[in-house]
């Protein structure tokens, strides 16, 4: 299980590191499922494995969106973000383990597509190639700029923090991910 501990500030170093460890825990997640446990839902009714990883391509799609507004505007010159205190304590109940309840999915990143493992493994990282880019554009300027949330049209926060957030959403759907795969597992050595 991928955590990391929140942090007072915003690092583009550390966020792409974080980028690279869950592509290699997503990796690790789809190694040796077949399509059909790929698409199997969870034995609680939750998602399954290809609809946590849809949910991510959407709620990434939506960040890199208000990424880009708030590039637009960002004042040229780097500075420092510290993250605000409602967004650390924001970013610590999204970490997994996430046993402090879940949040409402809205309509437009409720998962739906049925991709195959490989299409959904090209989306995220064409995803993730997308936030790279905007991390290195956000060396340049001022991360302070404001990003409004793609999920809560009354949300605003800094540039450096939404990044750190969106690390932080991922995590939590890959463990949700990981526990649908174990899931899976101990449903088939049961039926043996």
């Amino acid at each position: 299980m991928l955590t990391q501990p929140p942090s007072a500030q915003f690092d583009q170093d550390g966020v792409l590191a974080q980028l690279t460890a869950l592509e290699q825990e997503l990796d690790r997640l789809l190694d040796g499922l077949t399509e059909e446990q790929f698409h199997t839902p969870a034995s609680n009714g939750g998602w399954s494995i290809a609809k946590c990883l849809e949910h991510l391509d959407l709620t990434g799609q939506g960040m890199i969106k208000e990424w880009d507004a708030a590039l637009a505007v960002a004042r040229p010159g780097a500075a420092a973000v510290k993250h605000p205190w409602w967004v650390r304590k924001f970013i610590a109940f999204l970490e997994p383990p996430y046993s402090r309840g879940k949040g409402k999915t809205p309509p437009a990143f409720e998962p739906a597509a049925l991709r195959t493992r490989q299409e959904a493994r090209a989306r995220f990282q064409a995803m993730h190639d997308g936030t790279r880019e905007r991390l290195e554009r956000s060396r340049v300027v001022d991360a302070n700029a404001r990003v409004q949330s793609p999920f809560a049209s009354w949300i605003k926060y800094p540039l450096g923090s939404a990044f750190e957030l969106f690390t932080a959403h991922e995590r939590r759907h890959l463990f949700q991910a990981e526990n649908v795969k174990r899931d899976i597992g101990a449903s088939r050595a049961a039926a043996r």
